[in-house]
């Protein structure tokens, strides 16, 4: 069984692609990872997580919180 999109996930992914936040490789590539990888419905959040790691290489923060330099040597 594949994902399915949530409403506001998909409006969400087409405005990034209208707007050209997104090229269309990028929109291929997230739908594909998505009903690839996944069999689930994909809310907005969760489709803003994947996109703001595939543009911006940020960490996952919202979902695993890193802990600080400080705790991580810390024992």
């Amino acid at each position: 069984e594949s994902a399915y999109f949530s409403k506001n996930a998909i409006k969400y992914l087409y405005r990034l692609s209208y707007y050209n936040i997104l090229s269309k490789e990028q929109f291929e590539t997230i739908v594909d990872d998505i009903t690839s990888y996944s069999a689930h419905r994909v809310s907005e959040d969760e489709v803003k997580l994947l996109v703001s790691i595939m543009l911006f290489n940020e960490p996952p923060e919202l979902i695993l919180p890193q802990k600080s330099i400080e705790e991580q040597f810390i024992h």
